[in-house]
């Protein structure tokens, strides 16, 4: 869902949003003078890709099974409300600075 309303919003195919883990060249992290401190990052950072025309490779990653305890699903409902909540303000403001 985050894909599909920042994608629309930005006007700008997104995919894969806080999910994967994400590689960038050095070159490319270099430019980057104003990258937020949080999870906002990741959209950050695939939506500048695109915006300055680099290619998004995405390719499957395996995770094996845990060995010890279950995964806790990144915290809280209420943690999950905040994260979605702060990654919407983030788009609005991503759209500003497009102009």
């Amino acid at each position: 869902m985050m894909s599909i309303i920042s994608s629309v919003y930005l006007r700008c195919f997104l995919t894969d949003i806080n999910a994967q883990p994400k590689l960038f060249h050095r070159e490319f992290l270099s430019q980057l003078d104003d990258a937020p401190t949080d999870f906002s990052l990741d959209l950050f950072l695939l939506f500048r890709a695109k915006s300055v025309g680099k290619s998004i490779l995405e390719f499957p990653v395996s995770f094996n099974k845990r060995i010890y305890e279950e995964a806790k699903g990144g915290g809280s409902f209420l943690g999950k409300i905040n994260l979605v909540i702060r990654t919407f303000v983030y788009i609005f403001k991503l759209k500003k600075k497009r102009g």
